[in-house]
């Protein structure tokens, strides 16, 4: 049985559940599986990447809201795609690949790059939540340098 002294309590539940968004759909995927894990934007380009990480492969989106797969699932090796950045790892326009920087797994400890950040200088930071460390790439350089010790964080995630 309704009590009356609810009625006010019940109306502003409802007007607290109401959406308060205005924003517009800027394009949908054909792929509706397609959850993407991490974005970049590229400028020079002005496309939307996204990475597909058990798909293994990254979406490019045009301004006009078209998408086409940039990486081919499992392309060049790439394994499950996280954290991203627009950078030259890959040519932008093409998708031909440039570089891979690779660690063997050591003690018995595997890695798993998650997210990165690229500095102003071109130097690149990645967590890695598999070994619980932080890495560095110089800009320019060919091996990565550990700046936080595996074993250091349990499931390092995120960067700035």
């Amino acid at each position: 049985m309704a009590r009356p002294e609810f009625g006010p309590i019940s109306a502003a539940i409802e007007r607290a559940q109401r959406p308060i968004s205005h924003s517009e759909t800027a394009f949908e995927l054909p792929e509706r599986d397609l959850i993407p894990e991490g974005t970049a934007w590229d400028s020079a380009t002005r496309t939307l990447f996204l990475s597909r990480f058990y798909r293994r492969k990254i979406v490019a989106v045009a301004r006009d809201g078209t998408a086409r797969d940039f990486i081919f699932s499992g392309q060049d090796g790439i394994g499950p795609v996280a954290g991203m950045e627009a950078d030259d790892a890959y040519e932008m326009d093409t998708g031909q690949l440039h570089r891979r920087y690779l660690l063997a797994p050591a003690g018995g400890v595997g890695h798993g790059f998650n997210d990165l950040t690229v500095m102003p200088d071109g130097d690149v930071y990645t967590t890695d939540t598999r070994s619980g460390a932080v890495y560095r790439l110089p800009a320019g350089a060919d091996s990565l340098i550990a700046v936080v010790p595996p074993g250091t964080y349990v499931f390092p995630n995120g960067s700035t």
